[in-house]
């Protein structure tokens, strides 16, 4: 069998030839988005002219993979492309014309005729390899180019991984980064960590392959202490990295999601030809802004390297893309996940939760702030502030001189914060931190069902609608306030948003549906790795 995909008018004798319009005399009327219609391992021959530039990439990938299926043992496709320079520079004087090439013509066939996507050599090679097609050949001829690809092994998943992170404690970024490394490890994939934190090290221990503590903390984005230690450390910092990046030279590829670990191993790795992913939680803006722009400069000197940087949310995307330099053809956005099982605890009536690490710009103090107005609508409510941090002290005292101590509590460190929000009738996320960009917080509380109220600030929109939270804001306790006491005083819309969250967590934000998203982007870079 020899397949003829998009033919048009274009139909080939002795071919099945297939297209999605009806008025072209095609053999089999179909669209190839939907798959194809034939058996595994049938065909000799594929051809795709002047067809996958109609696709998005992502349809693109499910084609290709389904002519991967289709095609036999050492079975071969022949793609037509657009030449998006040579179309630009044959062009360069005639505008209109070099738009007709860029973006289709869709007079004679409509929507069909429009082009949605442009490759260069090694983007569609890398795509084509992600599913298993090998590239033969390729030319280029005249505004177009030509592959010649094979059916081969597709890139299935990473199997030896490598995990590097500097923190200085347990927040949220470090709670995705153990359930995700854990999911990884159950689809097949042989996780080593290397992380300076000894309880992040308990947490990896049992749930990875392998787990190491690194013995030197760099702090070079804190405070001036911690920049003048780490100068003085930065010889003994240097060499331990070095040789954990040579450790690593045989593996898959390695993960980096701390700052200095970012700056030291990632141009090692790079001359050691290892792939580097970046995961870059949050703004860099604040980072950027210490030190005379000493961490900006680090930064930018290695950003060109990473194959990829993933990023949680739009907010951060669009912060960082142009303060660090960072190509956006290499960016990915990829929400953060949380594997967890709603406890659905009896509620507390008129119980209020947040947690958070106490730090400046978490916004606790706004909270206890605004909750005097609360108590005075609300008698009995109560308010629960779950986490630990430098601002313990401050907001303790906050709460004694506002004669809050009757309803607020401090719980300091706990267990399972789940619990806590999995017992209570609101969650509260009052965060203003400038370094904020996710959320991973809101994310649990809608596991569980819960409403949650915050400011319309950074990342927090993308996750928290209207339909399953608050927002009002930023820094406004009267509309904070308000907002608290709207739900406490009625308990059903209360309960509606917290069961739209829980729909939204599932559909959006479970590890089932990130994990596969990081899958795919390691995937990505293995292929693009393996192509020339």
């Amino acid at each position: 069998m020899k397949i003829n995909l998009g033919c048009g008018t274009g139909l080939r004798p002795g071919w099945v030839n297939v297209d999605i319009r009806d008025d072209v005399g095609a053999d089999v009327v179909w669209d190839i988005t939907s798959g194809l219609p034939f058996a595994d391992n049938r065909a000799e021959s594929v051809v795709a002219q002047d067809v996958l530039e109609h696709l998005t990439v992502e349809q693109q990938q499910q084609v290709l993979a389904e002519i991967w299926r289709v095609l036999r043992p050492k079975g071969k496709l022949e793609v037509r492309l657009p030449n998006v320079d040579a179309i630009i520079s044959r062009f360069a004087t005639d505008a209109e014309t070099r738009n007709l090439f860029l973006y289709g013509d869709t007079s004679q066939s409509g929507v069909w005729g429009a082009h949605k996507s442009g490759h260069t050599l090694k983007s569609f090679t890398t795509l084509a390899r992600m599913v298993g097609l090998r590239l033969i050949s390729w030319q280029a001829l005249d505004t177009n180019l030509v592959f010649e690809l094979q059916k081969s092994v597709p890139v299935v998943r990473p199997r030896r991984l490598v995990f590097i992170n500097q923190s200085l404690g347990m927040g949220g970024a470090e709670t995705f980064n153990l359930e995700l490394l854990q999911w990884l490890k159950k689809q097949g994939t042989r996780v080593e960590a290397w992380v300076t934190h000894p309880q992040f090290v308990a947490a990896l221990s049992g749930r990875v392959s392998r787990v190491h503590r690194l013995p030197v903390v760099l702090d070079v984005i804190g405070n001036w202490k911690g920049l003048v230690k780490a100068a003085v450390l930065f010889p003994w910092g240097l060499v331990m990295y070095a040789a954990v990046t040579w450790h690593c030279r045989r593996k898959d590829l390695i993960v980096l999601t701390g700052f200095i670990e970012k700056i030291l191993v990632t141009p090692l790795a790079k001359l050691w030809g290892i792939p580097v992913v970046w995961v870059e939680f949050g703004p860099l803006t604040a980072i950027f802004a210490k030190f005379g722009g000493l961490p900006k400069l680090l930064y930018r000197l290695v950003s060109h390297f990473p194959d990829i940087v993933v990023m949680p949310s739009v907010h951060t995307s669009s912060v960082n893309v142009a303060l660090g330099h960072i190509s956006a053809a290499r960016v990915r956005l990829i929400p953060c996940g949380v594997a967890v099982k709603p406890r659905w605890a009896i509620t507390d009536a008129n119980l209020v939760v947040c947690v958070s690490r106490l730090e400046a710009g978490k916004g606790q103090d706004l909270l206890i702030a605004a909750w005097q107005k609360v108590v005075r609508q609300v008698p009995g409510t109560r308010l629960r502030i779950v986490g630990e941090g430098e601002q313990f002290s401050n907001l303790k005292s906050q709460v004694s001189n506002l004669n809050l101590d009757g309803s607020v509590k401090l719980t300091g460190w706990v267990k399972n914060s789940l619990t806590e929000m999995a017992k209570s009738e609101i969650v509260v996320f009052p965060t203003l931190w400038p370094l904020e960009g996710f959320g991973m917080v809101a994310v649990e509380a809608m596991s569980q069902a819960k409403p949650v109220i915050g400011f319309d600030f950074g990342p927090v929109p993308e996750i928290v609608t209207g339909e399953c939270g608050l927002l009002v804001p930023p820094g406004d306790t009267s509309a904070l306030a308000g907002a608290i006491v709207d739900l406490l005083k009625h308990p059903a819309k209360a309960k509606r948003l917290g069961q739209a969250g829980r729909k939204r967590y599932l559909t959006n934000y479970t590890l089932n549906q990130v994990g596969p998203q990081y899958l795919q982007v390691f995937k990505y870079v293995l292929a693009n790795n393996s192509v020339k």
